[in-house]
């Protein structure tokens, strides 16, 4: 019972540092039931549930072409809630949503490049627009349209792409840093209701180098 570990934090940090470790083919379908008990547990906590839920969906379907219809529609419909989330970073969840689209490229690029690779290029820069300085819809656009170049021929300007790589490696270290300390303050049941109002809002970085499957 996940209830016996701990707080949201501490179970949600289990639960990502779990997925990340593992190479199980199944992880992200194991992840997604965690993460669903966990929304049992703490309904209404925090953004960063539904974030990832609709993540680990996305991922369990890039590259499927068959029998991802239902977890697809269940990772838009949280894409969609969180975009009405006024606590959620609209960034990251415009970032979220280009990922979304991408997925459909992937698991049928014939039928559905040409219907969604707008989508895929008007969410990462709606993402850019809300937040210039975020890395992973500067990644994920640069290398979609290196994809998508391949096909087109049009060139693509990479010479930032070293640089935002650093940026992702350099902010991953700090937020690991800053995990750590949240868990241990959290610790202190004082400190623990001072954190509630945005528990764990640096954590949904923490996989930025790896989640995206191209």
């Amino acid at each position: 019972d996940l209830a016996e570990f701990g707080s949201y934090t501490e179970l949600l940090s289990s639960i990502l540092q779990k997925c990340e470790a593992s190479n199980d083919a199944d992880k992200y379908l194991e992840s997604v039931a965690e993460l669903k008990r966990l929304e049992a547990m703490f309904p209404g906590e925090s953004w960063l549930t539904d974030y990832y839920l609709a993540l680990y969906e996305i991922q369990m379907s890039v590259g499927k072409k068959d029998g991802n219809d239902a977890v697809m529609k269940e990772a838009m419909e949280r894409v969609s809630k969180l975009k009405a989330d006024k606590t959620a970073d609209f960034s990251e969840v415009m970032t979220l949503e280009g990922y979304y689209y991408y997925a459909l490229i992937s698991a049928d690029s014939a039928n559905n490049g040409r219907a969604y690779y707008k989508s895929v290029i008007d969410s990462y820069n709606r993402a850019l627009t809300a937040n210039p300085d975020n890395p992973r819809a500067s990644l994920l656009l640069t290398i979609f349209n290196l994809n998508m170049s391949q096909t087109t021929g049009t060139k693509v300007n990479v010479e930032g792409l070293p640089e935002t790589i650093k940026k992702i490696e350099a902010e991953i270290s700090t937020l690991n840093q800053e995990n750590e300390k949240l868990l241990i303050r959290e610790k202190d049941s004082k400190a623990k209701e001072q954190s509630r109002g945005m528990p764990c809002r640096h954590l949904w970085r923490v996989l930025v180098l790896r989640w995206p499957q191209f």
